[in-house]
């Protein structure tokens, strides 16, 4: 969000800079901002690419617009086969998902970012579809996860996860540390990844790799042990409430890619609505079954390791 926000800023001065000097706007952000280069396919190679382009998954998104609205260079698909590749492949998609329509006229609208729960919106006349892009997966169960909740915000658990960890473990990660354990408003910012520094038991630089190490061992020790032990506890599983989760789910379109070819898949509100539940806490998980038969998991982690940082719940179709 930082990196977007200077980028809009040098936008901003540059387009002053045109007036100022009475030079072409769109040629100097053209030259200064392009919004596509040749080597953006190597995101979808897993191939390396140029860390001015930020997130890969950004890349990937704003090239999968772009081709759809025929922004790519002809020069692109005539020297590299893998680009006229991506292109076939992505207007195939495209084709399934409005069959016997002109896909020439489709208007794709980018909704990724916060706040939004989907990546695009495909436009063709008149018929909306919400489309959720994924990479590296040819259906859903594939996924490592269709949905993630930071544990902190989440209300369909009848005690909080957060506050266990704080009263039981905390203490014992700090003193690790021998540092002082933070009130408990502190310790929350802290683990929602803010600034690195500000968190000593994240910022390691007085460390060396092998302390680094025996740190993370524990603490990861410290993640299996906490997460069984509150799923032990006489937990609720509030179903309505996780429903309304899963309800932001529904109506969308996965558009997956895997080795070279797009693939598409779907859940049925039926799919995504949850009548009963089973809590395993030696798996660090709860069961959910739809009304379907599907099997959702709700794995509750860390999503940046080791009990460091972020606890969310997973969420996956079994």
């Amino acid at each position: 969000m930082v990196a977007q926000n200077v980028i809009d800023y040098s936008k901003q001065l540059l387009r002053q800079l045109c007036k100022d000097y009475n030079l072409n706007e769109d040629e100097v952000l053209a030259k200064y901002f392009p919004e596509f280069e040749f080597e953006d396919i190597n995101v979808f190679l897993n191939k390396s690419t140029r860390g001015k382009n930020g997130e890969t998954n950004i890349v990937r998104e704003k090239t999968i617009k772009n081709l759809l609205e025929k922004k790519i260079p002809d020069s692109f698909f005539e020297q590299s086969s893998e680009w006229k590749n991506l292109r076939d492949a992505i207007f195939n998609l495209a084709e399934r998902i409005y069959p016997n329509e002109d896909i020439s006229v489709l208007k794709v609208e980018s909704k990724g970012g916060l706040g939004n729960k989907f990546d695009f919106n495909f436009v063709l006349n008149g018929k909306v579809k919400k489309i959720e892009f994924k990479f590296g997966a040819k259906s859903i169960n594939q996924l490592a996860q269709f949905l993630q909740i930071p544990v902190k915000s989440c209300d369909f658990l009848s005690e909080s996860y957060v506050d266990f960890y704080y009263n039981n473990y905390v203490p014992k990660l700090y003193s690790l540390r021998g540092k002082l354990i933070p009130d408990k408003e502190t310790y929350i910012k802290r683990i929602g990844f803010t600034k690195l520094s500000d968190d000593p038991i994240r910022n390691l630089n007085d460390l060396t790799n092998e302390e680094k190490k025996q740190f993370r061992e524990k603490a990861n020790i410290f993640y299996h042990e906490s997460a069984k032990e509150f799923l032990k506890k006489d937990i609720k599983f509030d179903i309505e409430k996780f429903n309304e989760k899963l309800e932001e789910q529904k109506g969308k379109i996965y558009m997956l890619y895997k080795d070279g070819t797009f693939h598409i898949d779907e859940m049925s509100d039926e799919d995504l609505t949850c009548v009963s539940y089973i809590i395993k806490p030696e798996q660090k998980r709860i069961f959910a079954t739809s009304v379907s038969g599907m099997e959702i998991s709700i794995h509750l982690r860390w999503q940046n390791g080791n009990g460091l940082g972020n606890p969310s719940l997973q969420v996956k179709k079994e």
